[in-house]
């Protein structure tokens, strides 16, 4: 799996960014780079970061507390910058947006980064289904091979999460997962 960082890019609100989202005071966006591009950034190369960077440094960066950076006002533009990435992506829904992104980061990155990025998903489309019922699948996967650190924390959002699922919403073939995940939960 590929090792990367979340470079954090202040925006001012004179800026073309800051002026574009109106806001009233400066901003800063999440940058996540991996592979090539984290090795060009580590020589102070900035070029090439793109909206496919931001939109991943979104999900995975959404929970991070980085210090000099005013995340109400980044959280505050979270929605209308990700409208307008699955504009420029053509995605049908913004559902559809975060779960497709999880998947290409699981793959290149490894669930332990994917279910950050779902774990975002779960707060910014509160009322998906599905992308809960992925973020509840990494979650699983990391507490069952005991590689998340907070156990007890995982065992209590496993929880929650599955209790918010419409089991209408989500595909018949996978409601068996979700008693397999309470399961677990009440075994361990």
């Amino acid at each position: 799996m590929k090792d990367y960082s979340i470079i954090w890019l202040p925006f001012s609100k004179d800026s073309e960014v800051g002026k574009y989202l109106n806001i009233q005071q400066g901003l800063a966006l999440p940058y996540f780079i991996d592979g090539n591009d984290k090795r060009k950034f580590e020589h102070s190369n900035l070029d090439g970061l793109t909206q496919l960077h931001l939109l991943r440094g979104i999900l995975v960066g959404y929970f991070e507390n980085p210090p000099l950076v005013n995340i109400e006002t980044f959280k505050e533009n979270v929605r209308p910058i990700l409208n307008d990435l699955q504009s420029h992506f053509d995605f049908d829904s913004l559902e559809k947006l975060i779960l497709d992104i999880a998947a290409y980061i699981r793959k290149e990155n490894g669930d332990r980064v994917s279910f950050k990025a779902l774990l975002a998903g779960t707060e910014i489309c509160s009322d998906s289904s599905k992308i809960k019922f992925d973020c509840c699948t990494d979650l699983y996967n990391l507490l069952e091979r005991d590689r998340f650190s907070d156990k007890e924390w995982g065992k209590k959002k496993l929880r929650e999460l599955i209790n918010q699922i419409d089991r209408n919403e989500i595909e018949p073939a996978l409601i068996k997962h979700l008693n397999t995940f309470k399961h677990w939960i009440d075994k361990n």
